[in-house]
């Protein structure tokens, strides 16, 4: 923002981002004047250890966000085919994938975590070939890593931020998810979503796109797009 000559934002994030845009809103509230979170309704910093929640609701068996804290196997498997992963990914993640295509979000102890999506023969049209390509050719060039150590950070992140121990995001909030979501579908998880009021006092909206899935801002762009225009336009009339 400084490099860009800017005072204040709206900051907007998307899954893992939207972990670390909650973040700036609670850490900067002087530059960031409002959020958006899209599909990842962000918990509160709890009590515990995340690893040691994300244990005990995985019941025996293996939440991703577990299945990355080991180093080097999760990298090899996610890059052995990166066309293949990310299509697969995108794809089980989507409202698109029905059945048993959709994300298989807790998988046994010892099986490989691509196990849990489904290559599609036709991609749908909600993101072109030019958009896969682009993908393919960054974590092609970058590989997963980097990616995959944010999971890897979660206990840490929680112990260097015991200071916003009960914090709250003030400033006007929206958060946009999918209603075909399956990251969403855990009890827990769904509680953070019917919940997301108590940490975000200035909620000005939450919904759930019927028949989007994990990508919101891609599966329906145009609806996405409207949101956040109006809640622009709510949060500069503050």
């Amino acid at each position: 923002m400084k490099a860009l000559g800017e005072t204040s934002a709206v900051i907007v994030g998307h899954d893992l981002g939207a972990w670390v845009a909650q973040a700036a809103t609670m850490l900067r509230p002087d530059l960031f004047r409002a959020l958006v979170m899209l599909n990842t309704p962000v918990p509160p910093r709890g009590k515990v250890r995340p690893t040691v929640g994300l244990r005990e609701m995985a019941k025996g068996k293996v939440y991703h966000h577990l299945y990355f804290q080991e180093r080097g196997k999760p990298d090899r498997e996610l890059a052995s085919d990166t066309r293949k992963t990310l299509r697969s990914i995108f794809y089980s993640v989507s409202g698109s994938a029905v059945g048993t295509e959709g994300w298989r979000l807790f998988i046994e102890p010892g099986e490989p975590i691509l196990n849990a999506f489904t290559d599609p023969r036709d991609f749908p049209s909600w993101l072109c070939p030019r958009a896969i390509d682009h993908y393919v050719d960054e974590y092609t060039r970058t590989g997963f890593t980097g990616a995959l150590n944010y999971y890897r950070c979660r206990d840490r992140n929680w112990e260097i931020t015991a200071f916003l121990d009960g914090a709250v995001v003030r400033q006007p909030s929206l958060f946009i998810g999918g209603a075909a979501d399956p990251s969403i579908e855990p009890v827990a998880i769904r509680g953070l979503y019917d919940q997301l009021e108590a940490h975000l006092p200035g909620l000005w909206k939450k919904l759930l796109l019927p028949g989007v899935g994990h990508s919101a801002a891609e599966e329906d762009a145009n609806k996405v797009n409207e949101l956040i225009l109006e809640f622009l336009g709510h949060a500069r009339a503050r």
